[in-house]
């Protein structure tokens, strides 16, 4: 899974974590980062520093 450019949020004392999703967007790899697409995006969230991380899809 690739993510990228996180945006970060604390509810109810539980750090929520935004990324967008990327895809290959089928573009040769190359030094513009244009070989990935912004498909969606991901949530995860972790109650404390250190704990499991829960993947909210």
């Amino acid at each position: 899974m690739y993510t990228a450019d996180p945006s970060v949020h604390v509810f109810e004392r539980k750090l929520y974590i935004y990324p967008s999703h990327n895809i290959d967007a089928g573009i040769p790899e190359n030094d513009n980062g244009d070989y990935f697409a912004v498909d969606d995006y991901h949530i995860f969230s972790v109650d404390s520093v250190g704990a499991a991380v829960t993947d909210h899809g």
